[in-house]
């Protein structure tokens, strides 16, 4: 894991979104168990089952004449939808 992290968002279909840092990219059709620190600080069930169903790219491109460009940008949205998964059950590591 030496890339750096990429920004990201994990973002339900109704819009709700969680802002992540990636080391890569989901592609579709993969699944991701997401815990949201937010939402166990709000008291809420932390753990988000998804399948990916979409992903966008949003890039810089970088310009000599423009210093503020110099380190690029890349941010990944991924779309999902809710999954019930047989695998979360069996891939599991830990409970958060």
């Amino acid at each position: 894991m030496n890339n750096p992290p990429i920004e990201g968002n994990i973002c339900e279909l109704d819009g709700t979104y969680y802002s992540v840092k990636l080391h890569t990219v989901p592609r579709v059709g993969e699944l991701i168990d997401l815990y949201s620190f937010i939402e166990a600080a709000d008291g809420k069930a932390p753990r988000r089952y998804y399948q990916v169903i979409h992903v966008v790219h949003e890039l810089r491109d970088v310009s000599s004449k423009i210093p503020q460009s110099k380190h690029g940008c890349h941010v990944v949205t991924v779309f999902v939808k809710p999954s019930r998964s047989k695998f979360f059950k069996l891939g599991s590591l830990s409970s958060g």
